[in-house]
């Protein structure tokens, strides 16, 4: 497995710096009256990828923070050897939630 990581990350540097090297141009944004300084095309790029990769871990976070926190609810029912509104009402994991 940590060999295909490998190559997969190797491919991906390859890609990167492929283009990377055929947006060199230098180009200027504007949105909203804001003009950024010029830079080559690949830098917003590489900006806009991160933000990108940063949000989708963000949202994957609240996920699983969310998703913890029912194991963890689940788990003090289950303890207390009770049956919470969820499962008496057909809501628990057979009944598709």
């Amino acid at each position: 497995m940590t060999i295909l990581r490998n190559v997969v990350a190797l491919l991906a540097l390859g890609l990167l710096l492929v283009l990377a090297l055929t947006n060199a141009a230098p180009v200027k944004l504007s949105a909203f009256g804001y003009q950024t300084p010029e830079l080559p095309l690949f830098v917003f790029l590489l900006i806009f990828f991160a933000l990108g990769y940063l949000l989708a871990a963000l949202a994957g976070a609240v996920r699983q923070t969310t998703l913890r926190r029912q194991v963890a609810r689940l788990e003090r029912e289950l303890a207390r050897g009770g049956r919470g509104a969820d499962s008496a009402a057909g809501g628990g994991v057979a009944g598709g939630n």
